[in-house]
């Protein structure tokens, strides 16, 4: 099973933002399909600075906010159980 992600969140490139993510796990949902953020530790770690870690960390925090309101019956799984959930709904369907 191969998850691909469909989101973009790199808050230190200033290729993404918070809208283009939103708008990205929109068109995600509207298709029926998980949204998954593609990001990297180092946008959220003080090893660059503690200033771009903490600007890291409230775009994280803002997206997460805004797809929740947006969103109200989301739910954060991580890749493995995700996995686990789209194998388990496969195998419900096949029977």
């Amino acid at each position: 099973l191969y998850l691909c992600r469909n989101c973009i969140l790199e808050p230190l490139s200033d290729r993404t933002n918070i809208e283009d993510c939103i708008a990205q796990i929109s068109q995600a949902f509207q298709k029926g399909l998980p949204a998954i953020i593609c990001t990297h530790r180092y946008n959220y770690t003080s090893r660059a600075s503690s200033k771009v870690r903490d600007r890291g960390l409230l775009i994280l925090d803002d997206v997460l906010r805004q797809a929740t309101k947006i969103f109200p019956d989301i739910e954060f799984l991580s890749s493995d159980k995700l996995g686990l959930e789209i194998i388990n709904d496969d195998k419900k369907i096949k029977m």
